[in-house]
Order: C-alpha cells, then sequence, then structure tokens
C-alpha cells in the first residue's frame, strides 16, 4: 500500500529599514499538499492549500533597549473552507 506525498512550499520574505530606527519585515508562506494513497478502503484526500502571514515591526530605542511589535495573520485553509461552503 504505497503512499506518495506531493508539497509545494514558498516562501516570501521582505526587510525594510524604514529609517535609523524603524525596521519592517513581513513573511508571507503559501503552501499545497496532496496525498495519494493507493488503498481502496481508504477514503480519497483532496488537495489542501493554505497560507500563513507575519508582519513584524522593530524600534531600536535609545542604549540596551528594543521593542517588536508583531502581527500573525490567521491561516486559512482555501479548499477546506470552500468545500465545507458547498
Amino acid at each position: 500500500m504505497p503512499i506518495q506525498v506531493m508539497l509545494l512550499c514558498i516562501e516570501m520574505i521582505s526587510r525594510n529599514k524604514l529609517t535609523k530606527w524603524w525596521e519592517i519585515t513581513s513573511n508571507l508562506n503559501l503552501y499545497t499538499s496532496d496525498i495519494f494513497i493507493d488503498d481502496p478502503l481508504q477514503v480519497d484526500q483532496e488537495a489542501l492549500a493554505s497560507w500563513f502571514g507575519k508582519l513584524n515591526n522593530s524600534f531600536k530605542l535609545p542604549y540596551i533597549f528594543h521593542h517588536s511589535i508583531i502581527r500573525r495573520l490567521p491561516v486559512q485553509d482555501y479548499f477546506a473552507t470552500r468545500r465545507q461552503q458547498q
């Protein structure tokens, strides 16, 4: 009973220094997975696609202080959500 898994992942990172004391880093991950099972007793799964995003603001303060604000975007399972809506 062979199992085959196909994964595709893409990660994009952007780092931007806006001023001497302020830096923004954004991160976007896109991925898809598909599992093939050669077993007639198992139910086939459809391919899943999902994404994850993050935005990080870093502020450099005087002396030894450093502050970061992070915003994470929720993961969206595109195909799973579409199936539930139908």
